[in-house]
């Protein structure tokens, strides 16, 4: 079963778009049922006349139920997870000058509340019975600058995030007072966690006629912080820092020949209730940011629609 809509509204310097949907599937094998539901709002006001200012904004809600197989567990094949997700933005946009010599400023602020309530066992409640629950926050800033000069277009920009995760299972024991209460159930959310990640970032596109050459380079710092645990002790602080340097070069032939090279080293750290594996037991093992470097190559011929070549290769690799 699926239904949705959606509706889009212009109303003088002001732009509205509202959507939402509802899924629903028994499954096609056993414990593989879901249940999704979704309200999306998204609004925008601009100064029409000359271009100058944009703000943006927007506004969701989501939740999900579905059994889970043998998705995190290949032991289990009952498992069941249900996840809530709010969110909220709020965007700016400030032009400059002109597109050929300006500067574009966009700031923006954005919130993500999660909600995330797992069974190891399908209807078997407890911790020993491998149930966990988990709220999670994000709370995030960026701001980013693009510049049209005599030389190309530049970029430079930064994004910081705070995350902090209250569980029944990751973190530190927190004290007693400080418990969160979790509706439909007498457990606690007494295990508390975040961590600050700080991405910067710069790059420069030059624009010849016949070539495009664009580097950049990405500063990304993640601070991991246990808190402080229920007998005000310190725990570890873990850091991480990676810097990413990437480079692409193209060029274009009148005829309609083109020839391009990039090479671009990437990494994502995991989500918060990924970091720690933690099951039935009380063992902790954090887990390493992802890394992967790509370098791709595409030569092509085009000479009409019907008629063209191409061939792409990519190599990759990850740790």
């Amino acid at each position: 079963l699926t239904a949705g809509a959606g509706t889009n509204v212009l109303a003088g310097n002001f732009s509205n778009y509202l959507s939402g949907g509802y899924t629903r599937s028994d499954g096609g094998t056993e414990n593989s049922d879901f249940e999704k539901g979704r309200i999306f709002y998204k609004g925008g006001w601009n100064d029409n006349r000359q271009n100058r200012f944009r703000l943006d904004y927007q506004l969701g809600a989501s939740t999900q139920s579905y059994g889970a197989n043998t998705f995190y567990s290949a032991k289990y094949n009952n498992q069941y997870e249900k996840t809530e997700h709010l969110m909220a933005a709020l965007g700016g946009t400030v032009n400059l000058g002109t597109d050929d010599r300006g500067i574009q400023l966009k700031p923006a602020i954005y919130y993500n509340h999660f909600n995330d309530h797992y069974q190891l066992i399908r209807h078997e409640e407890g911790a020993a019975k491998g149930e966990n629950y988990h709220w999670l926050d994000i709370l995030g800033a960026s701001f980013n600058t693009n510049i049209s000069w005599l030389m190309g277009k530049s970029s430079i920009g930064a994004d910081i995030s705070k995350e902090t995760i209250w569980s029944t299972a990751y973190g530190a024991d927190q004290p007693e007072e400080t418990w969160k209460e979790i509706k439909g159930t007498e457990r606690r959310l007494s295990r508390k966690a975040s961590r600050t990640n700080t991405n910067l970032f710069a790059e420069h596109n030059i624009l010849l006629r016949h070539w495009t050459i664009s580097a950049g380079l990405l500063y990304y710092i993640n601070n991991l912080d246990e808190g402080k645990t229920a007998e005000k002790a310190a725990v570890t602080h873990h850091h991480t820092s990676t810097l990413s340097p990437g480079l692409d070069i193209s060029y274009r032939h009148k005829a309609g020949k083109y020839a391009y090279r990039g090479i671009k080293p990437s990494g994502r750290p995991p989500i918060q209730t990924y970091i720690r594996v933690t099951w039935l037991s009380r063992e902790t093992r954090l887990l390493s940011p992802k890394r992967t470097l790509c370098s791709k190559s595409a030569p092509s011929t085009r000479q009409t629609v019907r008629n063209s070549r191409s061939a792409a290769s990519t190599v990759m690799a990850e740790t």
